[in-house]
């Protein structure tokens, strides 16, 4: 999708999740909080904030983006999976601003005034990427 190498790219590695320290790569499958969880981490991210990981329907087989062509009989079971990959793995602090169960839910607005991240530049993160 970007055969002119204008942005940052990453790579996935088929087989378990798993943390690294290297942001362009990647561990894991089938689910993408896993994966942005793992390119936290690799970046140096100091807490990860969950919004939007239920691993739930809003109504009959959608979800927050409506109906998803790409949902799978076992897509929930995998959402599931990994979010308890998350919760037992995860090396920084993690708060749930979602509906799932695995974290007491926390109001977004609370966590942030909680937090006060630091404004990052992008330089910095292109210097982490070229690693």
């Amino acid at each position: 999708s970007d055969p002119r190498n204008v942005f940052l790219n990453f790579k996935v590695k088929k087989g378990n999740f798993k943390f690294g320290n290297n942001p362009v790569l990647l561990h894991g499958t089938g689910n993408t909080t896993a994966l942005a969880t793992q390119l936290a981490v690799n970046l140096g991210c100091s807490n990860i904030v969950l919004l939007g990981t239920d691993c739930k329907y809003q109504s009959e087989k959608t979800d927050f983006y409506g109906k998803n062509k790409d949902h799978k009989s076992y897509t929930l079971k995998m959402c599931d999976a990994a979010m308890r990959w998350v919760k037992d793995n995860c090396p920084i602090p993690v708060y749930n601003c979602s509906a799932n169960k695995l974290w007491p839910e926390e109001n977004i607005v609370d966590v942030i005034n909680k937090l006060k991240p630091l404004k990052i530049n992008h330089k910095t993160y292109i210097r982490k990427f070229k690693k």
